[in-house]
């Protein structure tokens, strides 16, 4: 099985085992233990599933065995030149050689990604059939590391929220008092981070495409993360400080996700 494959089921059956383990640790000590324990096993999992996949690099799916093939000029577009317009996929063609010794090509609009003269990039195709070959996408192995990821960290963070309160409910939250001078930094570092926040959303409702979650959720995070930090330092309940945690995570890696996806 690939490794990939074996990180998605994985993450498929955490959330199976999130729901047993998470229900004996809630009958034995409360309602936020068992929704934290249940968090912390969904994120034990997908961390698990991202090492995986990232130690096994970049693999063809299941049945399917990769060569290498190389990028070159279509005969047909042998008059163009530097001067001419820039070479697209249609201008190029793919030729790799199979198991057997035989050569073959594929016509470079069925690539994934956009292709240069003399790039190598990966054939998939299965055993005894390379005519049904295909071009391997470089980003698909990104992506799946950033969706692995995902579950792994915002589980992590809220797990982490829920532990806090349930400590909070047992103990009252006394912070030591903070100097007039932090106190003002923390404020105008508030401002800061707010308007960091909220250019985010201006970024997002500024593009009408991908874009509008690559670039602008990004920025939403940062301006949480910024609040979390803040609020750390100037004594901020920790439940509330891991909850901007999340949310700053949480927006931080979709826009990386959508970021893999490719930017026009």
């Amino acid at each position: 099985m690939p490794a990939h494959e074996l990180g998605a089921t994985l993450l498929s059956f955490s959330f199976l085992v999130a729901l047993i383990v998470g229900g004996i640790a809630g009958w034995l000590g409360g309602m936020m233990i068992g929704a934290g324990t249940g968090a912390l096993t969904v994120s034990a999992m997908s961390l698990a599933a991202a090492w995986i996949t990232w130690q096994a690099g970049d693999q063809p799916e299941r049945g399917m065995m990769r060569v290498e093939g190389s990028v070159a000029i279509e005969a047909e577009a042998g008059s163009w030149t530097p001067s001419a317009e820039p070479l697209t996929n249609h201008d190029l063609v793919i030729r790799y050689v199979d198991e057997n010794g035989k050569q073959h090509r594929i016509a470079g609009e069925r690539a994934p990604h956009k292709l240069a003269p003399g790039q190598t990039v990966g054939i998939d195709y299965p055993p005894g059939n390379p005519d049904r070959a295909a071009v391997a996408d470089p980003g698909r192995h990104r992506t799946l590391l950033i969706v692995f990821l995902l579950f792994g960290c915002v589980p992590l963070a809220m797990g982490s929220v829920m532990f806090a309160t349930a400590w909070e409910q047992r103990r009252q939250w006394d912070p030591a008092p903070r100097s007039p001078g932090v106190q003002r930094a923390c404020s105008w570092a508030r401002v800061a981070a707010t308007l960091i926040f909220l250019s985010g959303f201006g970024v997002t409702f500024w593009y009408t495409d991908i874009r509008s979650f690559a670039f602008g959720f990004p920025l939403v995070g940062a301006g949480a993360l910024a609040h979390a930090l803040i609020g750390a330092v100037a004594g901020m309940q920790p439940s509330m400080v891991l909850t901007a945690v999340v949310v700053g995570v949480g927006f931080v890696g979709f826009g990386l996700l959508a970021q893999s996806v490719g930017i026009p």
